[in-house]
């Protein structure tokens, strides 16, 4: 029995741009500052942040499917039109759920330039532990994925399932993480066509950027962006719209209660 995917409700429509750039770098590896400087140079680029914007989330429905199909075998594998159909207006991609993908969009996207941005590995665990692991160890974290099945119910299973993809489900064996952090850029090396690769070290700022995707260097500092406390500032605001989101909504629903209440107290006092 074919299962319905929630993909194939979108329209297929081309792409007002190709997808032009692949940034295949883990997660915490500088992939919000190589995001923002990308959005500079004029592409509109994909990344998990964007998953925490108001309407962002919807975009995980779509991650989830293509995730089960190829790594559970549950439903049909996500080809070049499915990709393109929720991301056909961004012209780069990076991080997560993004590089979960980089046969398909290596293959897919063969004129797409290649960046791959990196870390020492013991202070890519340290940042990890500083946001993915914290994230999913907040005492109060599973209150909101129960508060809210738009963003947080999906939001954290892809931090937990990232951590399993890379531990191969032993997400808090730290040697598994190492050594998953080491078999994605061996991979992605391998697939990478290197006349189209830049290996980016972010402290070398526009110049080689620039260099390589034919553009001019932008009369400003290059973005570095703290990520960890970028990230933590992120999760906050989303938590206290999630809060201030549910509250509203509780209000409304008790305030007509809590006025009919007043108003017999008020009629039964002035009987």
């Amino acid at each position: 029995m074919e299962i319905k995917r929630k993909i194939d409700e979108l329209p297929e429509k081309p792409r007002p741009k190709e997808l032009q750039v692949l940034c295949l770098g883990m997660s915490r590896t500088g992939t919000m500052s190589l995001w923002k400087a990308l959005q500079k140079l004029g592409y509109k680029s994909y990344h998990m942040y964007e998953c925490c914007t108001t309407d962002g989330a919807i975009g995980l429905d779509y991650w989830e499917e293509a995730i089960q199909a190829k790594y559970h075998g549950k439903g049909k594998p996500f080809e070049k039109k499915d990709f393109d159909k929720f991301l056909g207006e961004y012209e780069a991609i990076s991080d997560i759920p993004s590089i979960f993908f980089v046969d398909e969009f290596v293959t897919n996207y063969p004129n797409a330039k290649i960046i791959i941005t990196s870390r020492d590995v013991e202070s890519w665990i340290k940042s990890m532990e500083n946001v993915f692991y914290a994230t999913i160890s907040w005492k109060s974290i599973n209150l909101f994925r129960r508060l809210d099945k738009e963003f947080w119910a999906k939001y954290v299973p892809f931090l937990e399932r990232s951590l399993d993809f890379w531990t191969n489900g032993d997400r808090y064996n730290r040697d598994a993480l190492r050594q998953g952090f080491h078999n994605h850029y061996k991979h992605v090396r391998e697939i990478s066509p290197k006349e189209r690769t830049l290996e980016f070290n972010l402290r070398d700022g526009w110049a080689p950027l620039c260099e390589f995707l034919g553009k001019e260097i932008p009369d400003e500092p290059f973005p570095f962006v703290n990520e960890a406390p970028d990230t933590a500032k992120m999760h906050t605001g989303a938590m206290i719209y999630t809060v201030f989101q549910k509250g509203m909504k509780w209000t409304v629903r008790i305030s007509p209660l809590a006025v009919a209440a007043v108003a017999a107290w008020w009629y039964l006092k002035s009987k």
